[in-house]
């Protein structure tokens, strides 16, 4: 265990802070003109854009912003119709073009860069004139077709995927506008 919390530190401490900071800002300002921010991701990054959906939802909801946030890996039926139907390289795009509209940001996760149901889904989005944030463990395709890529990590998918949900919550912690709260404080207030 310390050995993994020695490389997941080494892997934070490489993040480019200033792109950090660009994403989070384009983030919250998109919010708050009332646009929507879509997020996507495969496997246990499909899993993170969930979590990280759900608390940024309830984060801009709680800090009374009109907002919308969606994962566009949430819904069973329509992923596995398009993947049925058209193309596994479609499952994000198909829904773009059924949502989106110009002014939202699409926010991928991904470990490799490169897988092509994400990079479909990135140039769909920048077709229809969203900005598109990455959250990568290595740079690949993605990074080059990204308006803000945040690379962290060399491709260890247990680092990354930590990575990429460490991110949304510091954004989370940003909207409330909340410092850290020491957990034994919150267990205290409540204990029977």
């Amino acid at each position: 265990m310390k050995r993994y919390l020695h490389d997941l530190s080494a892997v934070a401490e490489r993040i480019d802070t200033d792109q950090v900071a660009a994403a989070f800002d384009h983030i919250l300002e998109q919010l708050h003109n009332g646009r929507t921010v879509f997020l996507a991701g495969n496997g246990g990054s499909a899993s993170a854009a969930s979590h990280i959906a759900s608390d940024w939802l309830e984060a801009a909801r709680a800090a009374s912003r009109s907002a919308g946030v969606v994962s566009l890996a949430d819904n069973v039926a329509t992923v596995t119709r398009i993947a049925n139907d058209n193309s596994y390289d479609e499952i994000f795009s198909r829904q773009l073009e059924s949502f989106g509209a110009p002014g939202d940001v699409l926010v991928l996760l991904s470990v490799s860069g490169c897988s092509q149901n994400l990079v479909t889904a990135a140039n769909t989005a920048r077709a229809a004139g969203y900005t598109v944030v990455s959250l990568l463990g290595a740079p690949g395709e993605l990074a080059q077709l990204s308006d803000i890529a945040i690379v962290m990590g060399d491709g260890d998918f247990g680092l990354t995927e930590d990575l990429h949900v460490a991110l949304g919550h510091a954004l989370v912690r940003k909207m409330r506008g909340q410092p850290h709260v020491c957990a034994a404080a919150i267990i205290k207030d409540c204990a029977p």
